[in-house]
């Protein structure tokens, strides 16, 4: 690819009244992300202790088929389709405040495209490299358009030692990566994004580009204690480093996409990448 390609779609869909101000969506409209220290301490407390406990007992049950181990050490990395899998995380994606946050970007009709717990466990968490959501939602499952956000809600502190994500402010704006190849990887090991070798082909950002559009934008790392919340543009580009620090790193991420932007032919397994495309019920604040 010689160069990267500008987005020409919205990053605002709509005119949805919601819990965000004026000022914030404009935030979001420039930079591709908004970042809110202890939120869910604030709005739901019980729910994030719930959270916490339910992480950890999804990582102590017999393995599913959504499970994925790090690669170097076989410590569990991530566990797709959370909200599936224990309620309390079905609570945090339904809650009215993430629901009509997402309206207020996305448009009144959403769905749930994924979730998952990304642990980052101490001493052993490996790496994501640079990457946008997008490129592999667009290419290997075919969603139309980048009309989708990213919820993270930090389920224990996220410190500067233990492989916080960081963000490239204002990179959503462009397109930098595309697969056009197959991959000779299975959905799980694609999914853990850390691969160092053949990075064009996995879908992942080399080092030039990121020098290159880090002298356009500022490399944001939200850190904070549990309950801090993310929202970003599934087109930001962003990475982690590896967690060789004594502090666990427990994220929960919800992924939500627009109604009106629906998987065409996707490839990957549904815990992945949802089929169901149901909207997800109207809420008050």
């Amino acid at each position: 690819m010689s160069g990267p390609l500008k987005r020409e779609v919205p990053v605002v869909w709509g005119d949805y009244s919601g819990p965000l101000s004026q000022q914030q969506l404009e935030t979001y409209r420039r930079d591709g992300i908004l970042f809110f220290p202890s939120l869910v301490e604030n709005i739901v407390p019980d729910l994030l202790d719930s959270c916490r406990i339910s992480a950890e007992n999804i990582a102590n049950v017999s393995e599913q088929e959504s499970f994925i181990y790090e690669e170097k050490t076989s410590v569990l990395r991530s566990v797709y389709n959370a909200h599936n899998l224990d309620p309390n995380f079905n609570k945090l994606i339904c809650h009215p405040y993430f629901l009509n946050t997402a309206r207020q970007i996305l448009g009144p009709e959403i769905y749930i495209h994924q979730s998952h717990i990304n642990y980052k466990k101490r001493f052993n968490g490996e790496n994501f490299f640079w990457h946008q959501d997008y490129t592999f939602w667009r290419d290997e499952d075919g969603m139309p358009s980048p009309r989708a956000i990213g919820v993270i809600v930090f389920l224990d502190e996220v410190r500067i030692e233990n492989g916080p994500i960081m963000y490239l402010k204002g990179s959503h704006l462009n397109f930098y990566s595309f697969i056009n190849q197959e991959r000779n990887l299975n959905a799980n090991e694609a999914a853990r994004h850390n691969y160092a070798d053949d990075l064009d082909r996995n879908g992942l950002i080399n080092s030039n580009i990121i020098c290159d559009i880090s002298q356009k934008g500022e490399l944001f790392t939200p850190l904070g204690p549990p309950g801090s919340v993310v929202v970003y543009d599934c087109n930001l580009v962003h990475a982690s480093a590896e967690n060789l620090s004594p502090f666990d790193r427990c994220v929960y991420l919800m992924f939500y996409n627009s109604c009106e932007n629906t998987l065409k032919n996707p490839t990957r397994p549904n815990y992945i990448s949802s089929r169901n495309s149901t909207p997800l019920p109207l809420n008050e604040v």
